[in-house]
């Protein structure tokens, strides 16, 4: 009878404690957001301005594609007035063809205009953290200097 018992006994206790949940962790429980991050458009203006270049001269622009920034892009236009054909060349480089450019070396872009009077101004970045340059060359011209009106803007994610 005596085991009886024990057994009566050990189902009830068994019976009774199915349902409790046992953690022997020492960790902290975990923390559950129902938040979601999205992320946020912006928009910087790298330049907005009318300036000259003079012959045998190039002026440059440089901005900053900033840390967790994605779907990176430049967009803008600029119009070029002065000389027989009223041109200028448009160069979007990173830094590293932003150094041969200014020596002279054959440099990968991101955007070339070509020599034209006027474009519009697009360039797509990598989604990583990076310096860029927007360059207008007139090393060309031989004799006049361009005046230039440039606006450029950065939009991107983060």
């Amino acid at each position: 009878m005596g085991v009886l018992i024990l057994v009566v006994v050990g189902y009830n206790y068994l019976a009774s404690n199915r349902n409790r949940i046992v953690t022997t962790s020492t960790s902290q429980p975990k923390v559950y957001s129902d938040t979601i991050y999205t992320p946020q458009p912006r928009s910087v203006t790298i330049v907005n301005t009318a300036v000259t270049i003079n012959a045998h001269s190039y002026l440059w622009y440089t901005f900053t594609v900033p840390p967790n920034a994605t779907t990176a892009t430049l967009s803008g236009h600029f119009t070029a007035t002065g000389g027989s054909g009223n041109d200028i060349i448009c160069y979007v480089l990173d830094e590293d063809s932003f150094v041969n450019f200014k020596n002279g070396h054959p440099a990968r872009t991101y955007f070339n205009s070509g020599q034209v009077t006027q474009a519009g101004i697009a360039a797509a970045f990598p989604n990583a953290p990076a310096t860029y340059h927007i360059v207008l060359d007139n090393r060309f011209s031989l004799l006049t200097p361009k005046a230039v009106q440039i606006q450029a803007t950065l939009t991107y994610l983060q």
